[in-house]
């Protein structure tokens, strides 16, 4: 992207995590928009004129910082933002606010706290969307007893090695708990339990304990499964693909949290 944005049209517009990165401060020297982080601060620049946005720790996308790609998304969306006209102080008052509850980005790190224990909900459906996510929740495990347990599938249109791929990724963690669960309507060619066969012997083989995997029926049933059998202190990781099974797994945490259990 660096390499071929030096042929586009000259008005490129640049963020990075740091605001030091060589790059930013190349085209902060050239007159060109910029947006990182200095000290702390989500700053926008052009030239020498620099706009902070505020303490990244404070916006709730951030998760105090621990969603480091949120970071990276906010930088880009606040410097997409400015270069369509939108107010920096506009900007700063979104930061603080956006995120707040889970209903602002639906699908995405959706978070419920069920009598200590903590339950994330999120798309992650590949490697790097899959560590981000678990990066957050190992952060959040709660004391020496609280452990990490995760929910894990795929689609089956994806090749072999990207379900490996994803495998090792959990294994990386090292989650105390896996269910493999089958993507209701996801099989896309592939026979009921290709995928899950794929997944259990890619974790296996990545030196995960066989005794700590689970296989799972449908999306929602794994889900619930790993919740209930949640303790306080744990963190539950929930990457759910299914727009059916996400629907119903939202509507029943709900309900738990409300402690209107369901059926």
């Amino acid at each position: 992207l660096v390499r071929r944005s030096k042929h586009l049209w000259p008005k490129v517009a640049v963020f990075a995590g740091s605001f030091q990165h060589a790059m930013l401060q190349e085209k902060r020297a050239a007159g060109g928009f910029v947006c990182g982080v200095e000290d702390g601060v989500l700053t926008l620049a052009q030239g020498d004129t620099s706009y902070p946005l505020g303490q990244i720790a404070e916006m709730p996308l951030t998760m105090n910082t621990t969603a480091t790609y949120n970071i990276a998304n906010i930088a880009a969306a606040s410097l997409a933002a400015w270069l369509l006209g939108i107010a920096p102080a506009t900007i700063t008052s979104v930061l603080q606010t956006f995120g707040q509850t889970r209903f602002d980005n639906p699908g995405r790190l959706e978070q419920w706290n069920l009598r200590g224990v903590c339950v994330l909900l999120d798309y992650a459906h590949n490697p790097a969307g899959l560590s981000g996510l678990l990066t957050v929740a190992q952060r959040l495990v709660g004391g020496a007893a609280g452990r990490l347990s995760l929910v894990l599938g795929q689609a089956g249109n994806r090749d072999d090695d990207d379900i490996r791929a994803l495998a090792k990724t959990a294994v990386d963690f090292q989650p105390d708990r896996i269910i493999i669960k089958e993507i209701d309507g996801m099989l896309r060619g592939r026979t009921p339990g290709d995928v899950s066969g794929i997944l259990l012997d890619a974790l296996v083989a990545a030196g995960f304990d066989r005794g700590r995997i689970s296989i799972g029926a449908g999306e929602l049933a794994a889900a619930q499964t790993l919740v209930q059998s949640a303790s306080p202190g744990d963190v539950v990781v929930l990457p759910m693909h299914g727009v059916a099974a996400r629907d119903q797994m939202r509507r029943w945490l709900d309900a738990q949290a409300a402690d209107k259990p369901q059926p």
